[in-house]
């Protein structure tokens, strides 16, 4: 009898090596044999474009291949793929239904993620939800549980209902009005719920790291004392079904395609943390970012949205009029970086400045003026 070949011991070795290529031959050959894990990994690095040419159908079926071999981490992220529509046409029922698998078989993440999709009428499941996902260690869950206290619902864990219930996050009613003639800008109450605004920050909280800028004249992003704050992007292995529904959620808003949009960013900013003047658009009189307008698209407007109360100062500030926004939680702030003929519009020169007390978080939101593509090189 031949003996099993252990694809992912292989692999896992040729990348501890740094032999990316004898990483790529060992998942390509574990995917032809139908390795849960290999079809798995391999399929995660052509939907990144990470050491093979990017290729999102076929990442897409690879990463299926592997969520129906019941490897957990596929199961989540073809859930994500449904939602956003990447490799697949958008399918939110589908996407549902593969966080029901996940559910079912024991996994918090997904748990968690039905929970704050289900609508208040259906209580005793979301707190069915929260307790499974608790029990398993998912510490999004337990805080919430810690915030709700003894909540009257009896748990209740009725799949059928839970399928049908969980919807993508809609906007609360509420109307836009301008705050601000110039540069233009308007502003959204309750974009956001407050279970949303915590579950951005809860999701975000482990991926921060120190904030950077881009430099102009390099085309690269580096630290720099202009920029203070810690962020997390929300890219796609970061974010999940819930992340990409309120994505498609403030796209709604703002009347733009969700395919323009680049992957939200959470800022976070401690006492003393801030971002000097500088502007969201793309310089097109410097060679660098003409060559990144040319290639992926201006950024034509910024959307930011508010995700808590608990801190002292902080505003955004407009430096050519001196007009600052404080919004509170759920709030979402938003202009256009350009002109009616696509020109920047400099009077959107603006500064995130320091709390005083507390900290503060914001949800980023960017919009280019054409499908954006975000090629990674994570690994």
């Amino acid at each position: 009898m031949d003996r099993p070949v252990h694809f992912e011991h292989y692999y896992d070795a040729a990348r501890a090596r740094g032999d990316w290529g004898q990483a790529r031959h060992w998942l390509q050959q574990g995917a032809r044999a139908g390795d849960p894990f290999s079809c798995g990994q391999l399929g995660l690095w052509l939907l990144l474009g990470h050491a093979v040419n990017r290729n999102d159908r076929s990442g897409f079926q690879l990463v299926r291949s592997a969520a129906r071999a019941g490897l957990p981490e596929a199961r989540r992220l073809i859930a994500t793929l449904y939602a956003l529509g990447r490799g697949v046409k958008p399918n939110w029922e589908q996407a549902v239904d593969w966080l029901v698998r996940g559910a079912r078989s024991g996994d918090p993440d997904p748990a968690r993620q039905l929970a704050f999709l289900l609508p208040t009428a259906l209580a005793g499941e979301r707190r069915a939800l929260l307790e499974s996902a608790a029990k398993s260690g998912d510490v999004i869950a337990q805080r919430r549980l810690q915030r709700d206290g003894q909540v009257n619902a009896a748990p209740r864990m009725d799949w059928r209902r839970i399928r049908q219930g969980a919807s993508r996050p809609a906007l609360i009613r509420g109307s836009i009005k301008t705050v601000s003639e110039s540069p233009k800008l308007h502003q959204r109450e309750a974009a956001l719920s407050p279970d949303l605004c915590d579950y951005l920050i809860c999701v975000a909280a482990p991926f921060l790291s120190r904030a950077r800028v881009n430099d102009h004249l390099r085309g690269t992003e580096l630290v720099d004392d202009s920029r203070t704050n810690s962020f997390a992007m929300l890219s796609l292995l970061e974010g999940d079904v819930v992340t990409t529904g309120i994505d498609f959620m403030l796209a709604r808003m703002l009347g733009q395609p969700p395919k323009n949009a680049e992957p939200a960013s959470v800022l976070q900013y401690s006492p003393g943390e801030q971002f000097a003047p500088h502007f969201d658009f793309f310089e097109p009189k410097a060679p660098v970012h003409a060559a990144q307008i040319a290639a992926a698209g201006q950024r034509v407007m910024t959307c930011l949205v508010y995700l808590n109360n608990d801190y002292v100062d902080g505003t955004t500030r407009f430096m050519n009029t001196g007009f600052e926004f404080k919004g509170e939680a759920g709030t979402a702030l938003f202009w256009r970086n350009v002109d009616s003929t696509g020109l920047p519009d400099r009077s959107t020169l603006h500064a995130g400045l320091p709390p005083t007390s507390g900290e503060k978080w914001l949800l980023s939101k960017w919009f280019r003026d054409r499908p954006y593509t975000q090629v990674s090189t994570a690994s």
